[in-house]
């Protein structure tokens, strides 16, 4: 019996060889394949640090929202605050203000005494406790929310307290340029005889007003 021997070397070589075409079809389709991937890749990516920076920017705009509402809280209580200070002084200037005319001549006697016309002051005739009419005054200021005037007063005079009034008028400053206020009288009331000063064109010029203006501010005199 014989025994043959063969060389294999050819097949080993071609299957090798083979291979390697394999490999190398499959490497250059995954190239291929990377190729046309990537830009949906960077898509994916991209969408991704978006949405992270939307959600950086909507977690800064909730702090900067709520320290906004911090400083607009207290900024409204300030304000409130002052709101309820000035309301405090309005309804101050708002209320009955009564002047005792005696008081008042004490203290300018006073006054007189300590710049040097004690002399004056010593006048029997000036200073008797019988010749000192004591009248009270009560003054009303009444907002007004005006081009240039900004209230309306309104005065009673009293012989005393508990009288009734003698004398009533309503009349309202009108600030000028020097700085000086120039009062213009609506109403004046002298026991029962009313006095109304006519409102023309001339006046309000004069006053630098607008005669509209003077007329809504008559509207709120209450006598």
């Amino acid at each position: 019996m014989s025994t043959g021997i063969y060389n294999s070397s050819a097949v080993d070589n071609y299957i090798l060889e083979q291979s390697r075409r394999e490999q190398e079809i499959t490497r250059t389709r995954s190239i291929e394949n990377y190729i046309k991937e990537a830009p949906y890749v960077l898509l994916v990516w991209g969408g991704r640090l978006l949405a992270v920076a939307l959600l950086i920017m909507c977690i800064g705009w909730a702090i900067s929202n709520a320290l906004s509402f911090d400083r607009n809280t207290s900024n409204i209580t300030k304000t409130m605050s002052g709101m309820s200070h000035s309301a405090g002084e309005n309804n101050e200037s708002g209320s009955d203000q009564v002047i005792d005319i005696d008081e008042l001549l004490k203290e300018g006697e006073a006054r007189d005494t300590d710049s040097g016309l004690s002399e004056f002051n010593n006048n029997q005739e000036v200073t008797s406790a019988e010749d000192v009419v004591r009248d009270y005054y009560i003054f009303d200021t009444i907002n007004f929310e005006g081009d240039v005037i900004d209230s309306v007063t309104v005065g009673r005079v009293y012989e005393d307290p508990s009288s009734p009034s003698i004398s009533q008028y309503c009349y309202v400053d009108v600030p000028q340029i020097n700085g000086i206020k120039s009062s213009f009288h609506f109403i004046n009331i002298n026991i029962d005889v009313r006095t109304e000063t006519p409102i023309t064109d001339e006046a309000a010029r004069a006053l630098g007003v607008s005669k509209s203006e003077l007329l809504q501010a008559k509207s709120h005199c209450t006598i």
